[in-house]
């Protein structure tokens, strides 16, 4: 079934100035959209002739701003050129951030600022529909964000490919002529290629921006090739397409409209060798102690990694909190490896390994005799890190004996040998980490409160994966190769369909889950290719839905009769009839829209679309 939106049009309002000419007079009218400000939502026609923008009524482009002189600016549109010039304005005009001196020439996309109003200068009608029927950026870049809260709360898919000629911006302007002669069929072919769900915009400079919901990065790829392949200005002039996917190239409207414009200059930059670029950035690569490295992809990282930098070359402690398996020790050694003192050893206790008495003799030594089987004197960690960096891992798992020792070492920069009574100075910095709220712990009187205030001087949370799938792609590349070095194997590749899966699902167990996965699929797997049947069947199986919608918005749950009804029988058959019965409810609620059902239940769409399969489900 074909996913079936309603198409909206912008909701702006339209000035006309002049006379009205004809519609294929396109190279005799131009636009300006107002893009932010007290006018925003507003497109001035801007006709042959010379029109006065201004705050008084009677110029032609009245804009009622007090930062906006009585005659601030004109614009003069002679032989499909349009110019502006300031009139001695008090506040200045501004055309792409620079204030004018003398009259320019606008080009498509141009950005103009009169008073507090923010313009887009167009060759085209945005809202025009008798014509290209486009919508206009601002429009676009407000549906996009929307549709990326919505991808991001159902837990899908998005792209955005950015269209144009395969042209330098110097050679736009010769072939001027031509593309606006052509751009009207390169619209008219998009239109009869998309679905009604996707949103096409004008850009600038003969360029498109298109949204596309629902739609992962191996969709949007073949899209884009049919579009580079199947449409062009003329045989000379071909279309290239720049492409950024949610959620690997960012979360927001301007990190994914940016991103798919770097992708569309790469495209272009490539002189048809490549028309279709998937947007690729440059991962930041942080090296470790040991010619060790990492990568760091998502927006969260990188501001976390800015901050390591910033308080690695102090001595204060720090603290670490993070999900299980999210990569607590890797930022401790990078903390370490940033610092003054990564010549230094970094030692590493998991103190939610070791019991108490061999916790304390593991942290500070003890001396000859000084308990049954001490038969000789040991170095503890903190000796052994002298002049370096201590990482005590699961530090809420420490016993509030050996936490007052801690923290007397913290305060003293010394400690005692188990069975001495010889204090040693130390110069070691203090690194922990802890999967629990270490505040509720305190609350409880299962940690010292005087300890907790110590540790906290510096505090790092490091992000779920499920909150940086950025850094999924980059990560189980790098796990596969490691795999397949470790191992004797040729290097292996994970298919679009397998990556998809990766990308998908939640990750309870973080990266050191992912890497378990990624292990074990290059292990089983044959073949160059992993595919996606070679994953953990957790990642394949459609069986355990998310919670769905309360029945009060759909009736009563189907086979119940009443709260102290109870179904008995086969579990798989009750729970399977219980299931298919909701799907069935939701489609008839929203008239058999399958995307309105799967909002409705809370779920992907491509999960309902499968259990749909599953338990043959047809309208009536």
């Amino acid at each position: 079934m074909t996913v079936e939106y309603e198409k909206t049009q912008p909701l702006v309002k339209e000035k006309q100035i002049g006379d009205q000419q004809g519609a294929g007079d396109l190279l005799e009218k131009s636009y300006l959209v107002a893009m932010t400000g007290p006018h925003a939502g507003t497109v001035f026609t801007l006709q042959q002739g010379e029109m006065v923008a201004g705050r008084t009524p009677e110029t032609d482009i009245f804009l009622q701003d007090h930062q906006v002189s009585r005659k601030h600016a004109q614009f003069t549109v002679l032989h499909g050129e349009t110019q502006i010039n300031d009139l001695g304005s008090t506040n200045g005009t501004f055309v792409n951030g620079k204030k004018l001196s003398e009259e320019v020439s606008l080009s498509d996309g141009d950005e103009v600022q009169i008073g507090a109003t923010n313009f887009r200068f167009s060759i085209h009608n945005p809202i025009d529909g008798n014509k290209l029927g486009l919508n206009n950026h601002g429009y676009f870049e407000t549906r996009l964000q929307e549709e990326l809260d919505r991808a991001a709360r159902y837990n899908r898919n998005l792209s955005v490919l950015m269209i144009g000629p395969s042209l330098d911006p110097a050679e736009v302007q010769k072939h001027s002529a031509l593309l606006s002669q052509e751009y009207p069929q390169v619209v008219q072919y998009l239109q009869n290629i998309i679905r009604t769900m996707d949103l096409l915009a004008h850009f600038g400079k003969y360029e498109l921006e298109l949204i596309l919901p629902e739609t992962d990065k191996t969709s949007a790829i073949q899209l884009a090739e049919r579009i580079s392949n199947e449409s062009q200005f003329n045989k000379d002039i071909t279309l290239s397409v720049g492409i950024a996917n949610f959620p690997e190239d960012g979360s927001t409207a301007d990190l994914i409209i940016e991103r798919s414009r770097k992708a569309l200059k790469q495209a272009r930059a490539s002189k048809g060798s490549s028309p279709v670029v998937q947007h690729e950035e440059e991962p930041r690569r942080i090296m470790l102690t040991g010619q060790k490295e990492i990568i760091v992809r998502s927006e969260k990282m990188k501001e976390l990694f800015d901050v390591i930098e910033r308080i690695s070359k102090s001595n204060i402690t720090v603290l670490v909190q993070g999900e299980t398996g999210v990569g607590k020790e890797v930022v401790a050694e990078a903390t370490h490896s940033r610092s003054n003192r990564s010549d230094k050893p970094l030692v590493c206790i998991n103190c939610a390994a070791i019991t108490e008495t061999l916790l304390e003799s593991e942290l500070f030594g003890h001396e000859k005799g000084a308990f049954t089987g001490a038969d000789q004197r040991k170095i503890g960690l903190f000796e052994t890190a002298q002049g370096g960096t201590i990482f005590l891992d699961e530090i809420g798992e420490m016993p509030l004996k050996t936490q007052a020792k801690l923290l007397r070492v913290l305060q003293e920069k010394t400690i005692m040998r188990i069975g001495s009574n010889k204090e040693i100075s130390i110069d070691v910095r203090v690194v922990a980490a802890t999967n629990r709220k270490l505040e509720e712990q305190v609350a409880q009187n299962l940690f010292r409160e005087d300890l907790f205030y110590r540790l906290n001087a510096a505090t790092l949370t490091i992000p779920p994966l499920r909150e940086r799938k950025e850094e999924i792609p980059y990560l189980s590349k790098m796990f596969v190769k490691t795999c397949c070095e470790e191992n004797g194997f040729h290097q292996k590749t994970l298919s679009p369909e397998a990556m998809d899966l990766l990308m998908n699902f939640s990750w309870p167990g973080n990266i050191r889950e992912l890497k378990n996965t990624i292990e074990r699929s290059v292990i089983i797997s044959e073949g160059d290719t992993i595919f996606k049947e070679s994953l953990s069947s957790k990642l394949t199986s459609e069986d355990s839905m998310p919670a769905m919608a309360s029945f009060a918005d759909m009736g009563s749950a189907p086979g119940v009769e009443g709260n102290d009804t109870t179904v008995v029988g086969d579990m798989k058959e009750v729970i399977a009839a219980y299931e298919r019965d909701l799907i069935i409810n939701a489609l008839k609620k929203v008239n058999w829209n399958q995307t309105k059902a799967a909002d409705l239940l809370n779920v992907p769409r491509r999960t309902l679309v499968s259990k749909i399969k599953k338990y043959d489900i047809a309208k009536d």
